[in-house]
């Protein structure tokens, strides 16, 4: 209908109409009856918006209760108080929800079994990790009684790290100071390994060790000086010093020595070890005995509960899939190969004279497979009858009947281009439209055989028990996966029936895909993903880089150490010092290397800074120089990329996931949970990679774990220590707190966007609903309607929350109460949007919940295996020390990925119970299966949940639809019938679903597998379907003729049903509602 007739701005009276000029049709505002269709629609979309705050919290329940009119009135205002104003007569073309007890005792069950057991993972993971907290709150207080790291209100305080490890340090100190200095940033200097001097002009200034260059002053230097100095070292039995000497105390023969060993730009190196005492690491080993036990058993607690889950999760779906009835119930699947239908092209439909009779290709298949199906699965029953009579003791039919049988075809481009024209509808842009039209009349020309050639037929039969008889010719596999032969031969093809999925489920435009279409496009998919993260790892392994480059120029010391050994005389040398660091490193001249820092340049700048008198900035030199402004700069740069590092991690995994997801939905999944779960599973991987592994490979120093690694990981850290727990730590518990607020953020974010859509849409002027610009009934349902919901990137955030938790847990046990709060903080989010927010979901079955269970199977050894890496560190627990060779290299740790396979790694040590667990933990997931086959075996009772077969007793199929779906399958048909002479269900289906009445139960979600019954397709196409009444009122057009409304909506029906015309029809069909008219076929119906 064009919208000036339907707004009265037409003129009716006949004798005025002469001709007049075809005026521009210009889009008006829906008027009061499309408003209202709207916000039906809208509340068919949020069907569990009226459930009160103590169905969806409980625990809030005496809250809700002593304010209950103000939750009512505030609750989901649009879709509980509009709806108020509908007319209520009018029913839209979606079922109207009818909930039986038991989903108005938890109405969440209405979703359908996938998303009961999202919601239920998400509660089971908050009381989890909530006990694992609390097995891990003795781990974190035992961290936190060390001191390593100095970070005042730190959660690294609460880490692994903070027990501090052995480690060998380098110091370099100008030789014109006469001073010789040492620290230990944890422990005490114990041994003083090599003490030499880096002489000016050699190109390895910062050696620790005697070199070919620095060999000329290093023979000069008496042995006996380093022995003294490590004798008053260990006498103070102290973590730093400082000891003057005199050229006579140090060299041989002072004379002697070259000049380059003296001068101002020579450097005095000294390695030693800072050690740990015998009752440090007496406590330590004790200590870390205990958290390693409870390591072991919390892995323990973790794989009981979710095997516990997953075993209750398959209770709890044979429960669901019993309190309800769903079309899936009846339904069996069967493809179409093209062998199959060519053989019933040449030996049945030609040979029955079908074509002649007028009787279209897709009725006379579904006629065939309809009588041989009928007659195979009786033969069945009867024969399972005979042979095995008990297993027939609850099947009560006689005779196997089929109430009817749905077609997929490849039509993906034929469903894509129905969305474009659908938006063009909904936005009015009918010039768009009939381009769009015109482009699928070509390509029914251009691919027509596809569009009219089935590829999947789903079968409903009336009763459930005929589902079951149908089961028995489910495709066998050999332990190779080879599948067996079938027992049947249909059309000349094996015979093969399937269980099948939801109406809801099933992605229609991607059935006829092929397992070789899949492995190419997943192929490409693989390969595009892998690039991307090749580019992430980049971008986040570089800023990360570049933040600790900075950071190394300057080595660590303690100024209180520096300042007292630049002092001389009770003079502060420090500043000239300061002065002659920073020009040796930034003007140490063309051809000459650089003077590494020492440190007296930057604890000269930390002092400036701590007396607040001067900017770092604008602080000069007695000589001019802005020795500080690089520093200050450094300090920024260091510190902004740092920081910035953890938030990139979430902006990419973000980018990442909008792009995967694309990805792998160009891979044609043909049902939501299939695809979806490979959404999961791959966003899963990207972020877990980006979020985990990758900061373990930031600085990191492979070399000791294989050269070739060393290649491209040498960084300055070959194992954990307090440095890693105190940088790449902290920015990991950073990316791990962003999980908490994010869901919050999230959820803000998306409600200001539709709030100023909706205001926009209003003029900023009114807060009446009434108001609105919108020129169709879709516009104002987008509008208005909350988000989609899409549950596969929550599934990789849980898993990635889990897995980043278990990985790094043992070290860094904070991660325990994080993720507590992170799932708690979804899923109460989850779980409000659901019921008042978000768009009613897909049915998804138990295939998604599956995968997520099994992939979380093999947390905990992740958990086990990084824990005892963390716990058998040689430097943590003793005083073994390799030492350096250069101040910025990295020492080696005698920690070698091997000792997993050696006796050796097995000696006595903390971390012992959790490698013994790892490999039990190990050889039980990798044979799983077996172990499980025995344990069912000897423990049917206890184990066999999965092969619990049971009995619904589901009433006839007819009998379980509801007024609202019985009503829209007649109108449909009939209408088809009678305005295009096309028939799509048999006469026996139509007959039965006109003379059967409802019974005691009632068919849940969608109730068969036409397209057009799912409202996901319905929306996209703008399709209104003949069962809603005075359907021509919705349905907006630019033309003034009346006649021709309804096609708009009818073509939908035509094109997707080429089947069920003749050839002859359907090849002479255009779609073009201006020559429905003409289309509208004659002759008979058969």
């Amino acid at each position: 209908m064009s919208q000036e007739r339907l707004l009265g701005g037409a003129n009716d009276h006949p004798g005025l109409q002469q001709e007049p000029a075809k005026k521009k049709y210009v889009p008006q505002p829906i008027n009061q009856d499309q408003r209202n269709k709207a916000r039906e629609v809208i509340k068919e979309n949020h069907p569990l918006s009226g459930t009160q705050t103590e169905k969806v919290f409980p625990v809030l329940g005496p809250v809700a209760r002593l304010f209950r009119k103000q939750q009512d009135e505030s609750n989901v205002p649009l879709i509980d108080a509009e709806n108020q104003k509908s007319d209520g007569g009018k029913r839209s073309p979606k079922k109207q929800v009818k909930l039986s007890q038991d989903m108005k005792d938890d109405p969440f069950n209405f979703l359908g079994f996938g998303m009961v057991a999202y919601r239920d993972l998400m509660l089971t993971l908050v009381i989890l990790f909530t006990f694992l907290t609390i097995v891990m709150t003795p781990v974190m207080v035992i961290y936190s009684k060390h001191t390593a790291i100095q970070q005042p209100k730190s959660w690294t305080n609460l880490s692994l790290g903070n027990l501090g490890y052995t480690s060998s340090q380098c110091q370099r100190i100008p030789f014109d100071l006469k001073k010789v200095t040492m620290f230990c940033p944890f422990g005490l200097i114990t041994d003083i390994h090599y003490l030499g001097i880096n002489p000016d002009g050699i190109t390895d200034r910062d050696s620790c060790i005697k070199t070919s260059q620095n060999q000329i002053c290093f023979d000069h230097i008496k042995p006996e000086f380093q022995v003294s100095l490590q004798t008053i070292a260990q006498q103070k039995d102290n973590n730093d010093m400082s000891q003057d000497f005199k050229d006579t105390e140090i060299f041989k023969d002072p004379a002697s020595v070259p000049a380059q060993c003296k001068n101002t730009n020579a450097q005095i190196y000294v390695q030693y070890s800072c050690e740990q005492p015998k009752e440090l690491l007496e406590r330590k080993y004790r200590e870390l005995s205990y958290v390693s036990c409870l390591g072991a058993f919390a892995a323990c607690v973790f794989s009981i509960v979710i095997y516990y889950f997953k075993r209750t999760s398959k209770l709890n779906q044979i429960d669901w899939d019993i309190q309800t009835i769903t079309p899936g119930d009846y339904t069996l699947h069967y493809e179409i190969t093209d062998e199959a239908y060519n053989n019933f092209l040449s030996t049945i439909y030609s040979q029955n004279g079908d074509e002649e009779k007028g009787v279209s290709r897709g009725m006379s298949l579904k006629n065939y497979l309809r009588k041989e199906i009928e007659a195979i699965l009786t033969e069945k029953l009867q024969q399972v009858r005979a042979t095995n009579p008990e297993e027939c003791k609850n099947i009560k039919i006689s005779t196997v009947k089929i109430a009817d049988i749905a077609f997929s075809f490849n039509n993906a481009e034929l469903i894509s281009l129905l969305r474009e024209r659908g938006q063009h509808i909904m936005y009015q842009r009918f010039d768009k439209m009939r381009e769009a039209e015109a482009k699928i009349s070509e390509l029914k020309d251009r691919r027509f055989i596809d569009l009219t050639k089935p590829c999947d037929a789903f079968i409903t039969f009336e009763e459930e028990d005929s589902s079951i008889i149908g089961q028995k010719f489910e495709a066998q596999y050999n332990f190779a996966g080879k599948r067996k032969p079938a027992q049947q031969k249909l059309l000349g093809e094996e015979f093969f029936l399937s269980e099948c999925t939801e109406p809801t489920n099933i992605i229609w435009e991607n059935r006829h895909w092929t397992q070789r279409d899949y492995i190419k496009r997943g192929t490409i998919v693989f390969t595009i993903i892998t690039f991307l993260i090749i580019i992430s790892f980049s971008l986040i392994f570089f800023s990360k880089s570049f933040s600790i480059r900075i950071f190394n120029k300057y080595p660590a010391v303690e100024c209180d150490v520096i300042q007292k050994s630049y002092t001389v005389n009770k003079v502060d040398m420090l500043p000239q010092y300061a002065q002659r660091e920073f020009d040796g490193f930034y003007n140490s001249g063309e051809g000459k290397e650089p003077t590494p820092l020492s440190g007296a340049l930057q604890c000269h700048c930390e002092q400036i800074k701590k007396n607040g008198t001067i900017s770092l900035l604008s602080y000069a030199s007695p000589n001019g120089s802005k020795i500080c402004r690089q520093y200050y700069i450094d300090y920024w740069l260091s510190f902004i990329s740092s920081s910035a590092v953890q938030y990139m991690i979430i902006g990419i995994n973000f980018v990442l996931r909008l792009v995967i997801i694309k990805l792998i939905i160009f891979i044609g999944k043909d049902t939501e949970s299939e695809q979806t779960k490979l959404i999961t599973n791959g966003v899963f991987v990207v972020q877990f990679f980006n979020t985990a592994f990758l900061l373990l490979l930031v600085n990191a120093n492979m070399t000791e774990q294989a050269k070739w690694l060393g290649i491209f990981f040498n960084g300055r850290i070959g194992d954990f220590n307090t440095y890693w727990f105190s940088d790449i730590g902290k920015t990991l518990i950073g990316a791990m707190l962003f999980n908490i607020y994010w869901p919050i953020f999230e959820v803000g974010m998306w409600y200001g966007y539709r709030l100023f859509f909706r205001l926009w849409d209003k003029g900023f002027k009114t807060c009446n609903d009434n108001v609105t610009k919108k020129t169709t009934v879709q516009q104002y349902v987008e509008l208005y309607s909350g988000p989609i919901f899409f549950i596969h990137y929550k599934y990789s955030s849980i898993l990635n929350i889990t897995f980043v938790t278990m990985m790094y847990g043992l070290g860094i046990p904070v991660l325990f109460p994080i993720a507590v709060f992170s799932f708690f903080v979804l899923y109460v989010v989850e779980k409000s949007m659901v019921y008042w927010s978000y768009r009613l979901p897909p049915m998804y079955d138990d295939k998604l919940n599956n995968n997520v269970l099994s992939l979380m199977t093999y947390a905990p050894l992740l958990f086990l295996s990084f824990g005892y890496w963390m716990l058998s560190s040689k430097q943590l627990y003793g005083n073994d020390v390799q030492y350096l060779e250069s101040a910025s290299g990295a020492p080696k740790t005698g920690h070698v990925w091997w000792d997993f396979f050696i006796p050796n790694g097995y000696q006595s040590g903390p971390g012992l119970p959790l490698i013994i667990f790892f490999w039990i933990f190990f050889f039980g997931t990798l044979f799983r299966n077996q172990i499980y086959k025995y344990l069912a075996r000897w423990f049917p009772r206890f184990i066999k949940v999965g092969d619990i077969e049971i009995d619904e007793n589901l009433d006839n199929y007819f009998k379980t639809i509801d007024d609202n779906d019985r009503k829209w399958s007649i109108t449909e048909e009939e209408n088809a019938r009678s305005a295009y002479n096309l028939k799509v269900l048999q006469d026996e289906t139509l007959q039965k679903f006109k003379d059967t009445q409802l019974g005691d139960s009632v068919m849940k979600g969608v109730h068969c597998y036409d397209i057009l019954a799912n409202p996901l397709y319905l929306d996209d196409f703008q399709y209104f379907s003949p069962s809603m009444e005075d359907r021509e009122k919705y349905i907006i057009d630019d033309d003034d003729d009346e006649g021709n409304d309804t096609a708009q909506s009818d073509l939908v029906k035509l094109i997707l049903n080429l089947a069920f015309l003749t050839e002859k029809q359907a090849r002479e069909f255009t779609f073009s509602k201006n020559a429905c008219k003409n289309q509208q076929i004659g002759g008979s119906i058969n």
